[in-house]
């Protein structure tokens, strides 16, 4: 999939707020987990480096949400939350 492609998709999925529009609380870094990308919902394949962000919700109660992305869907998602910013 090419850069415009998932550029688009990361804007629908920040516009219907799929993934929490800001910074996670935690961010981990590692090989692939087969489980499928919070963007383009394609698997994170063994082979391929995966980002596993993980948000807060409710610190009492641990109400967390995990998504995990690809290196470079994570990249492009990064990028459009910036280019929102005030």
């Amino acid at each position: 999939m090419d850069e415009a492609a998932i550029r688009e998709l990361a804007r629908r999925v920040i516009q219907r707020e799929e993934i929490p529009n800001r910074a996670p609380d935690h961010l981990w870094g590692g090989y692939g987990t087969g489980i499928p990308c919070a963007i383009c919902d394609l698997p994170v394949r063994k082979e391929e480096m995966e980002f596993e962000l993980e948000f807060v919700f409710d610190r009492a109660e641990l109400c967390v949400a995990v998504y995990h992305l690809h290196n470079g869907c994570f990249t492009v998602w990064e990028s459009e939350l910036k280019m929102r910013e005030p």
